[in-house]
């Protein structure tokens, strides 16, 4: 399937969508944009957008020593010497923090949140939630009007990723009237 054309779909179909590990196979900005703009059409005003791939390092040399670090530890483990370099292309090809930011839908229909790993972050993650509700609370300890009102398919999803966001950074995305991202 076209990830650039959902076509097939009716607006607001769906309450979840997810695109996961293959944005770093658009071969454009342009396509990027598209599919996020696509995956917000088709998913409904009070539904939820799931979107993972990896992140590209600000450096090719920081890129070429995580590569490096994840085929000898995959060397251990016994995967095949292809695996890496599939794994570093994959890593060069992939999109920069900002490149994803500034191809999120400028949309009223949802709030955006942006995750990714302290440090040295090596993948990331964009989340749709409808507009009005609050950010799922990360923290399992403490009460969550949000994780409460999340429906009984998507509170797997939530657990799924409880541990992510708790190690996670997270940044709401706004937008300024002139469309300019500001984080």
């Amino acid at each position: 399937m076209n990830a650039t054309d959902l076509s097939r779909y009716q607006d607001n179909d769906f309450d979840l969508t997810c695109f996961m590990d293959a944005a770093h196979h658009m071969e454009s900005k342009s396509d990027l944009i598209r599919v996020l703009t696509e995956i917000d059409r088709v998913t409904s005003t009070d539904g939820f957008i799931y979107f993972t791939d990896l992140t590209r390092p600000k450096t090719r040399l920081i890129a070429d020593h995580f590569s490096c670090m994840i085929s000898n530890l995959n060397q251990n483990l016994g995967s095949f010497e292809h695996h890496s370099a599939e794994f570093h292309h994959s890593i060069l090809a992939s999109w920069t923090q900002e490149e994803i930011l500034s191809s999120t839908p400028k949309t009223n229909k949802r709030n955006w949140i942006y995750i990714t790993q302290p440090g040295f972050s090596y993948s990331h993650t964009l989340i749709g939630i409808p507009k009005g509700l609050k950010f799922v609370n990360p923290n399992p300890l403490k009460p969550s009007k949000a994780r409460t009102l999340l429906p009984k398919k998507l509170k797997i999803l939530y657990k799924i990723h409880l541990v992510i966001m708790i190690l996670s950074r997270k940044k709401r995305i706004n937008f300024k009237k002139n469309g300019k991202l500001l984080f």
